[in-house]
Order: C-alpha cells, then sequence, then structure tokens
C-alpha cells in the first residue's frame, strides 16, 4: 500500500499560503474549523458557474472571506443582489440567524461577516480553474486527448515553464478504465523556490 504524502504540506509557507489564516484558543479551534468547512461547502456550489479557483477565511474581530473567482460579475449580480443574498446566508450558517428581524438585528455574540470578490487575472495561470475546464469539456463528450492539447497550447501560450494534466476513468467510453496524462515544457517536481 503506497504512503502518499499531500505535497501541499510541504509547499505551505514556501510557495503557498494559508487558506484559513486565524489563531484560536483550544476551546473555540474545533467551533472555528467547522465553520470554516461549512463556508466552503456554502459557497463553493453556489460559486461553481463563476469559475471558484478558492476560498480564503481570515479572522481577526471579523470574519473576512475573499472568493477568488474568473468572473465576478456573476457572483457579484446587478446592484449586489446575488452577493446580499450570499451574505445573507452565511449569517444564517454561522449567526443561526432565520428571521428577517434577525438578520436586520445584531447580536453580542454575532460575527461580522465582509466577503471580497476578487478576480483572477489570468485563469491559464490557475491550476484549479484549468482542470475545471478540461473536466467539463469532457463532461460533454469531447475527446480528452485534445482537451488536454487545447489545455496546454492555452497554458504554455499564456507564458507558463510547463503543465503536465492527467485524466483517469473510463476515457471515451471505454470499458476498462485508465490513466492519460500530456506534458510540455519543464516541470520541476522537487523544487520549492519561489
Amino acid at each position: 500500500m503506497g504512503q502518499k504524502v499531500n505535497p501541499n504540506g510541504l509547499r505551505i509557507g514556501i510557495t503557498r499560503g494559508w487558506s484559513g489564516q486565524w489563531y484560536s484558543d483550544r476551546k473555540v479551534f474545533a467551533k472555528y474549523l467547522k465553520q470554516d468547512i461549512d463556508i466552503r461547502r456554502y459557497l463553493t456550489p453556489k460559486l461553481k458557474d463563476a469559475g471558484l479557483s478558492r476560498i480564503d477565511i481570515q479572522r481577526t474581530k471579523s470574519l473576512t472571506i475573499a472568493c477568488f473567482v474568473q468572473r465576478p460579475g456573476l457572483v457579484i449580480g446587478q446592484d449586489g443582489a446575488k452577493l446580499t443574498e450570499l451574505k445573507n446566508g452565511l449569517e444564517k450558517l454561522i449567526n443561526h440567524k432565520v428571521t428577517k428581524k434577525q438578520l436586520t438585528t445584531k447580536g453580542k455574540d454575532d460575527v461580522d461577516i465582509k466577503i471580497s470578490i476578487v478576480e483572477v487575472q489570468n485563469p491559464d495561470f490557475d491550476a484549479n480553474l484549468v482542470a475545471q475546464s478540461i473536466a467539463s469539456q469532457i463532461e460533454q463528450r469531447a475527446s480528452f486527448r485534445m482537451v488536454q492539447k487545447k489545455a496546454i497550447q492555452r497554458v504554455m501560450r499564456a507564458g507558463a515553464k510547463g503543465i503536465k494534466t492527467q485524466t483517469g476513468g473510463r476515457l471515451n467510453g471505454a470499458a476498462i478504465s485508465r490513466d492519460a496524462s500530456h506534458k510540455a515544457g519543464t516541470l520541476g517536481l522537487l523544487t520549492l523556490s519561489n
């Protein structure tokens, strides 16, 4: 049985930051961690169409949620209507508010929630967005080879030094599942330099 370690654990603090930026006492750590998981479970399906890359959560005196998306206009909506709807949903989730009156009043234990929508400047450099693009095209019955090759060309044209893509499963409706990978450029897998 293989003993695999998630490579993000090696990269945190060197080339990648924490997705949850907060510190707490032992008494409330589990509560905050569960809130982070609930926030991500709530926002991920709602922001999927906008091209969600990642969600960063920061806790100081208030709770700041930064959503990195490809198309911020879909998240904000007309006159900020969808953003207000998201904030109300998070108020219900975190502060346990149900009625409209409770949403307008502030209790002493309520957490102040701020949502910031950040546009991903170059979506071809974001591995999450490239993977979502490949997956959605394969779901629409496109050839996995062509999808991977086009994604590689797009990323390399954007200025990346190297890329490797891998798809797996019953590719093109085959009876036996398999993996297919394509790569281009240089791939320094053992480097942790910035």
